[in-house]
């Protein structure tokens, strides 16, 4: 091989081995209509230091670029133009800027631009990459976490800067003195920016020096840092509530050391702490653990370690774990001191475990708190360590087999002789105990439905005594013969005595929202694999065939779920629910149910369970468990074929014969009724809009009669006079949308069969789109626009989302001609608007109005082109009062008035006068009372008032 080729090899071979590249992010955010600019200057990248470069590009674009609602052909939200050196732009999203070569460039830019009428926010995000030959080595890098001098550190993961000039890795020298390498030395750590040293000795001083490398070789006279750990505690009882630290995420004193799997840790206000004002609180789907500081046990010691636990509410458990290890990490956690599965308690707790090190050393504990069903939230307060009495106290009591009438408390051996108080009271006895050999007591006989104090302290030699340990328990509740319940002795969200729920389905709790009576009432709701269960008092005759269950029930926001009724055979396990009948809360107005169980035989615990059929919940009240009477009333009232005017009300059979009552009050009538054979009422005339209530009561024997039974209707309004195609509205094209905008509504509408459906804001069309229609003819510019918006009265009856659809040709033979949903740009809500241009003039034009997803309500809507405006004369000197007018509306004008015409909203003329002078008297007293627009004309040119007749 001849010199020259051996050269030129070589070159080539150490270019190949040499190239290198690295990356520098660059971002801007903002507003897409702004426009937001990046700008990214030459200069400003120096990610290969001094090597010489051999090309530039772009790449890893993130943010909105990447975002599906970036279109490069402008059918989007919004695209972006990238301009290089002002040269000309490419006009794109991420596909259209990755691998671009800039290589040379000096300025680029890229600018979003607005593809809608929405104002968005976007971040434009991308990456330049470099490309260059690596001639030297890197450059130095330092420590950036830990700090430089940095105290208290409890974390063992250190991490730096990427080194500029093209580091293909980093070595690590680390020692306890300086220039010390006795823990690491000249370590390849390899091409990563981050290291564990793993264990770290409290209260020591370590000296860190990072060093680049690449294929020239390492960087040189790289700084060293440090920093500086935890000093263990020595010093006992140690506590800590938190109430020095401002409130935020991962907050922790010092010394303390954290895990986050899922979520995060914070410190928190709420709940209200334990004492003070802060708590350490996880919440939702989380899985992390909480160090506290290294402390120097010494082994055969009994320490205790104690804090205090609550969940935010009784809703889902948490999986609590606590550990001790010789380390901060959860892998160094090796002695498993306590536990709960899927723990729930709205209240704080004091949790209290002895942990006797065998070795002597530095110990931290840690608490794990796992939660994979997004519960509610779980906080943490007051941890204390300290050395054990001398006569440590008993642990880990638990009352088991709770009945009505007795319970087993037990708890772990200390020195197996123990005295004992059991009592009402939640503090600690002031005297001595009954003495207890063993660790289990058999409390009976007991009081039902009443809570109880088990306190328990242990007898050592002397004797002496430790503290009292105390658990409470409330025994079961008695079974009765009947009850009546409407909630409304209790503080929401709590249950009454006896009554509670029973597992983590669904929710369930006492609301003081919409109650049938009182105050309160009992919310319950279920979905599909989580069914809520409530138990009830429990009954002793549930079986017996002589009792039945009356309550008032109705959907909470939405109509249509069912609620079974049934027993529980466990009356703590809601999977032990049996089913015996159920009913549907067919209304959003509470209604009357009676549910009669078969004889059978079944546990004595009644209990409610929602089906969450369609994830609906429920509101019931008025809870009533009574003997079945001699004369039994009418259930499973419905109503059906309901219209403006008419309803059909039907009910079980029980006697035939039977009286009602229909009124608009919903309490039971004072009287009489209107007798009435049969089953089946239908009731008309009856008035739009109008809520009714329906009581029926059954006639038996003597005559005697039963106690009412009430269901209520609402009658829906009356089809406005555009409901169907073949009766639009006409609206008369203005210059702009106020010209002549009418009031309007599509309350009443019914559903429409007119075809072809419209082809947008179709959400619910087919099964509640209630539609209005209205009709324009196209002005000889070919173009109009039509618009809707929120009517001139606003307030709580305005449809805030109207979807229009425009069509030519006639009834049962349209065509679309556009649909729009929420084009419009006004703030009052989703308003249509379409543009339509090129039309033939003369035609017309058919316009179905309709609100997204079933809404009805008030709206506005025009038509109208900016070919059609009329020059409207100078006010100056122009006069019409009062407004409001009662009677007589008052015009003035320095020039001759020719014409006045009166038209209402819906653009109908209702009056018009010749003028010919420069006063006038308009007598407005035979109108209604309403708004009207009034058009003056002077000289052939019209200003239109908006009057408001009283």
């Amino acid at each position: 091989m001849k010199k020259i080729t051996l050269l030129l090899f070589l070159l080539v071979t150490s270019w190949q081995i040499n190239a290198q590249t690295c990356t520098q992010t660059f971002t801007a955010t903002g507003q897409d209509d702004d426009p937001t600019v990046l700008t990214i200057n030459a200069s400003s990248i120096n990610c290969y230091g001094a090597n010489p470069l051999t090309s530039l590009k772009l790449t890893n674009s993130a943010g909105s670029l990447t975002n599906g609602n970036c279109d490069s052909a402008g059918a989007g939200w919004y695209a972006f133009d990238l301009s290089i050196d002002g040269g000309t732009a490419i006009t794109g999203c991420a596909a259209d800027f990755d691998n671009v070569n800039i290589t040379g460039f000096t300025t680029l830019t890229i600018t979003s631009h607005d593809d809608d009428v929405w104002s968005d926010t976007v971040t434009i995000t991308i990456d330049v990459e470099a490309t260059f030959t690596a001639l030297t080595p890197p450059s130095c890098t330092a420590l950036s976490t830990p700090a430089n001098g940095a105290t208290g550190v409890s974390s063992s993961v250190i991490s730096w800067s990427a080194a500029t000039g093209g580091a293909t890795g980093y070595r690590l020298n680390v020692g306890t003195m300086p220039g010390g390498t006795n823990v690491l030395n000249n370590f390849d750590a390899g091409n990563v920016l981050t290291y564990d040293l793993i264990t770290l000795i409290a209260g020591t001083t370590y000296y860190v020096t990072v060093i680049p490398y690449n294929g020239n070789g390492p960087a040189t006279a790289c700084s060293e840092t440090s920093f500086a750990t935890c000093g263990a505690i020595t010093v006992l009882p140690w506590t800590e509530n938190f109430d020095a630290l401002a409130t935020g995420t991962d907050l922790f004193p010092s010394c303390w050391a954290y895990e986050n799997i899922t979520s995060n840790w914070s410190i928190s206000t709420s709940p209200v702490a334990n004492s003070g004002a802060n708590s350490l609180r996880r919440t939702w789907s989380t899985d992390g653990w909480a160090f506290t500081p290294l402390a120097t046990l010494t082994a055969g010691t009994s320490y205790t370690f104690s804090y205090y636990m609550r969940t935010n509410d009784a809703v889902v458990g948490y999986d609590v774990t606590l550990g001790v290890g010789t380390a901060q990490t959860s892998g160094a956690m090796s002695t498993t001191l306590s536990s709960q599965t899927g723990y729930q308690g709205p209240a704080w707790t004091l949790f209290t475990v002895y942990f006797t090190p065998t070795v002597s050393g530095n110990y931290s504990f840690g608490i794990h708190a796992a939660g994979p069903f997004a519960p509610n939230g779980i906080n943490f307060d007051d941890f204390k360590l300290e050395v054990s009495p001398s006569c440590i106290n008993p642990l880990g009591l638990a009352a088991s087999a709770v009945t009505n009438s007795s319970a087993t408390i037990t708890w772990t051996a200390t020195t197996g002789n123990y005295e004992y108080v059991l009592d009402n009271t939640a503090t600690d006895p002031a005297g001595s105990g009954t003495t207890l050999p063993g660790e289990t007591y058999n409390a009976t006989p007991l009081s039902a439905s009443t809570a109880y104090y088990f306190h328990v302290r242990s007898v050592c030699a002397g004797p002496t005594y430790s503290t009292w340990s105390t658990v409470s328990f409330t025994t079961a509740c008695a079974p009765v013969t009947a009850f009546i319940e409407n909630f409304d002795s209790v503080t929401a969200p709590s249950f009454p005595n006896c009554w509670s729920r029973v597992g983590t389905g669904g929710n369930a709790n006492i609301q003081t929202t919409n109650p049938s009576s009182g105050v309160n009432t009992m919310y319950i709701y279920g979905f599909s694999g989580s069914l809520g269960v409530v138990k009830t008092v429990p009954v002793s005759n549930l079986g017996a065939g002589t009792h039945r269950l009356n309550f008032k029930m109705r959907g909470n926001f939405t109509a249509g779920d069912d609620v079974e009724i049934g027993y529980l055979t466990d009356p703590n396990d809601d999977s032990s629910f049996v089913a015996l009948g159920s009913v549907n809360a067919a209304s959003l107005v509470y209604e009357d149910y009676t549910f009669t169980p078969a004889a059978g035989s079944y546990s004595n615990y009644l209990a409610f369970r929602h089906t969450g059929t369609i994830g609906a919940s429920v509101l019931i009240d008025d809870v009533v468990w009574e003997p079945i009477p001699a004369c039994n009333n009418p259930s499973g009232l419905a109503v059906s074929a309901l219209t403006s005017s008419s309803a059909t009300i039907t009910w079980t059979a029980t006697t035939g014969n039977y009286e009602y009552v229909l009124d608009n009050t919903a309490t039971d009538p004072a009287g009489s009724g209107t007798t009435l054979p049969g089953e089946t009422y239908n009731a008309t005339p009856l008035s739009a809009s109008t809520t009714y209530y329906f009581h029926v009561r059954t006639v038996c024997a003597g005559p005697t009669y039963s106690t009412w039974t009430t269901v209520s209707f609402t009658t829906p309004a009356t089809p406005p006079t555009n409901d169907s195609c073949s009766s639009p509205i006409v609206l008369i094209p203005g210059a702009d949308f106020a010209d002549n905008a009418i009031d309007t509504t599509n309350a009443g509408a019914t559903l429409s069969s007119e075809t072809p459906s419209p082809s947008c804001g179709t959400t619910g069309f087919a099964t509640s789109g209630k539609d209005v229609w209205y009709s324009v003819v196209v002005p000889p510019s070919g173009d109009i626009t039509i618009e809707t918006d929120i009517d001139s009265v606003g307030g709580a009856n305005a449809l805030l989302d109207a979807v229009t659809s425009v069509y030519s040709g006639t009834c049962g033979a349209l065509v679309e001609v556009d649909c729009d949903d929420f084009s419009s740009p006004s703030a009052n809500g989703d308003y249509s608007l379409l543009s339509l241009t090129g039309l033939n003039p003369g035609d017309t034009l058919l316009i179905r109005a309709f609100g997204w997803n079933g809404l009805q309500g008030n709206f506005s809507i025009s038509a109208y082109d900016a070919s059609l405006s009329r020059a409207s004369f100078d006010i100056t000197g122009f006069s019409a009062y009062p407004n409001p007018v009662k009677d007589v509306l008052n015009l003035s004008y320095t020039q001759e008035i020719s014409n006045v015409s009166v038209h209402n909203l819906l653009g109908q003329e209702v009056m018009t006068k010749s003028i010919n002078a420069t006063q006038s008297k308009i007598d407005m007293s035979n109108l209604s009372n309403g708004t009207y627009l009034v058009k003056v004309t002077v000289d052939g040119l019209v200003k239109t008032l908006k009057v408001v007749k009283q």
